[in-house]
């Protein structure tokens, strides 16, 4: 169920943006929480309260998780079941028991993914608002306690939940490099996501610059000069969101603008580009090497030193893999192309 990017960062207006939230654990806590609610709609109750306190610790988890063995050892409350469901999603990206669940109650699967489709209201809200007695967006708009974020998500929701065109992303990445050209020259930054990965559509734009300080609100100031920036949704000291608009003719789109430091580029350019299972597999490699990867950098897991990487390059060849352009790191992606030991020696 499409939940409005719940993992990049909090979506209740007026709190502070978490810094470097994992968007694969949140993404696993709203998977488990929404079963938690359909077990709590049947009444069974044991079972919706041990969904809904593994999700809210798995969200608080401070390691990316990686199978349900480490989550079950280290998450009080993981047991058997709950754990095969990581296995499940972390392989898969769904979940079965979270499917027949669907099946068995869609009326309310149908309201949840209609709420959660709207920006500022991730899967809890939506549980919270289904579970008062709201099932349309008019019954939101004219009777729920919307925070300004979230009456935006409403008014632009038919535009948001649309699909850019490559075509239409080739203008925006046109018209955000004239802007920031002017702003500075030197200034590093690319749109990342799908649109990096050559697709020929994609659901938002992910801005990521290169730097720190007070860049980023010269960078908002510069993009709501040009007109382009036509609603503010949240922003925290390296992170802001909002939504972008080339004119009249065009819809209008989520854009999320994130910093990254420079000792972090490489690392936070490959996970930001994605996709979300070719980060599952190159992360599960460097586990095998003893290694930890993440969008801050890349460690080792005994010592936590920091191996220094500058380019995405370094992170396949330390990882002993061929390195794979980010128009192959496809979501259908099922392995890695591993490097030979008479391939790394003719190197």
């Amino acid at each position: 169920m499409k939940s409005s990017k719940p993992g990049k960062m909090s979506r209740e207006e007026g709190k502070e943006l978490r810094e470097g939230e994992s968007s694969l654990n949140q993404d696993l806590a709203d998977q488990l929480a929404l079963i938690g609610s359909y077990y709590e709609a049947e009444g069974n109750i044991y079972r919706a309260r041990a969904y809904n306190e593994a999700a809210e610790r798995i969200a608080k988890y401070p390691r990316v998780i990686t199978s349900g063995t480490e989550a079950r050892m280290n998450i009080r409350g993981v047991g058997a079941s709950i754990s095969a469901d990581i296995d499940e999603y972390l392989l898969t990206g769904s979940i079965r028991r979270l499917r027949d669940l669907e099946e068995k109650n869609k009326e309310r699967f149908d309201t949840l993914q209609l709420f959660s489709g709207i920006f500022g209201i991730d899967m809890k809200i939506a549980n919270k608002f289904y579970n008062e007695g709201y099932r349309t967006l008019e019954d939101l708009w004219f009777k729920a306690p919307l925070t300004p974020a979230q009456k935006i998500g409403i008014l632009y929701r038919k535009h948001l939940v649309l699909r850019i065109p490559r075509e239409e992303m080739d203008r925006i990445n046109n018209r955000i490099t004239e802007i920031l050209f002017q702003l500075d020259p030197n200034l590093k930054f690319v749109i990342a996501g799908s649109y990096r990965r050559g697709e020929a559509s994609s659901g938002d734009i992910d801005l990521l610059v290169q730097g720190n300080g007070h860049i980023l609100e010269e960078i908002v100031e510069a993009l709501d000069k040009s007109g382009i920036l036509v609603a503010k949704l949240a922003k925290g000291s390296s992170q802001y969101m909002g939504i972008l608009r080339l004119g009249p003719d065009f819809n209008a789109h989520r854009i999320d603008i994130l910093l990254i430091p420079k000792e972090s580029w490489a690392t936070g350019l490959m996970h930001f580009t994605g996709s979300k299972m070719f980060n599952i597999l190159i992360r599960r490699r460097a586990r095998e090497l003893g290694l930890k990867l993440n969008q801050y950098g890349l460690f080792e897991i005994d010592t936590h030193r920091q191996i220094p990487v500058k380019t995405e390059e370094d992170i396949f060849r330390i990882l002993g893999i061929k390195y794979l352009s980010p128009e192959e790191r496809t979501p259908n992606l099922s392995s890695l192309p591993i490097v030979s030991e008479s391939e790394e020696t003719s190197n």
